[in-house]
């Protein structure tokens, strides 16, 4: 007699186990008090000076999250990351509910806008730690939910095909219901490597380019291998971040060790 099948999760666990890279894995806790790094809720006063606009359409730019590295780091172990000891890092993004379908791959870097504010270079006013300050601008959620970070062993989708121990069906079921929030690590990739089609030096000119015009002029597709992940966000009712695919931020591994997170390449990959 054939001993019957271990569950999905125990062979995830023994995977995780045995291949996991650590990864800093972001999760909302509604029990837990407001504080300044969270998803949804309002900017702290002073913050943006203007808040980002579509360029072409000029509707403001829909409130994500904002981490406050100060406060993460008071509450989790550093490690190996290379993540800012402190600053302020707020996302913004064309309403998700209105990109049902349809996603971004370096084409418009102005579907996204990010700000960063060293810890040299905080808004003067004091950073609150609830949402008492009047609304600026559209966000995901009136009230914002918290974020806890705990280092978990991640693994990838490439590391459940190549071990051999999940069905196909398995392994696309995973991909398609794993929420993964996360700081840097290893990108989940819903299409391909987010690295692949960031320019070598981007500008506004080079945000252009996008995966249709290489149909028509191929380049290699190679990742960009001075760049690395510095956030992944998935789709997550519990926050209300209605995104139709993944969205990654990617950073210069040499802004990310100088603590410059003011220049990002952002990629929407549907799945």
């Amino acid at each position: 007699m054939s001993n019957p099948p271990t569950s999905f999760q125990t062979r995830y666990l023994s995977l995780a186990a045995a291949v996991g890279r650590d990864t800093l894995v972001m999760s909302p806790n509604p029990e837990r008090p407001p504080v300044r790094s969270g998803f949804g809720g309002q900017p702290h006063p002073g913050s943006p000076p203007v808040w980002p606009r579509h360029p072409r359409t000029d509707e403001p730019l829909t409130f994500l999250l904002q981490i406050d590295f100060a406060e993460t780091w008071a509450a989790t172990d550093r490690r190996v990351s290379t993540l800012p000891t402190a600053g302020l890092l707020q996302l913004f993004m064309r309403n998700p509910t209105e990109m049902a379908g349809g996603g971004f791959d370096g084409a418009d870097q102005a579907e996204t806008a990010v700000r960063w504010y060293p810890a040299d270079a905080l808004p003067t006013d004091a950073l609150p730690t609830d949402d008492s300050a009047a609304p600026a601008g559209p966000s995901i959620r009136d009230e914002r939910i918290a974020i806890d970070l705990e280092w978990e062993p991640v693994v990838t989708y490439a590391d459940l095909v190549e071990s051999g121990s999940f069905s196909e069906q398995e392994c696309v079921e995973w991909l398609y219901a794993h929420a993964a929030h996360q700081l840097q690590g290893t990108p989940t990739p819903v299409q391909y490597d987010p690295r692949i089609g960031i320019p070598s030096e981007p500008t506004n000119e080079a945000t252009r380019l996008t995966r249709w015009r290489r149909a028509w002029f191929p380049e290699p597709e190679t990742p960009n291998e001075d760049w690395e992940l510095l956030l992944q966000l998935d789709r997550d009712p519990r926050v209300g971040l209605d995104l139709p695919g993944v969205l990654y931020l990617m950073v210069r591994t040499a802004d990310l060790s100088s603590g410059d997170l003011s220049q990002v390449w952002t990629d929407l990959q549907v799945d």
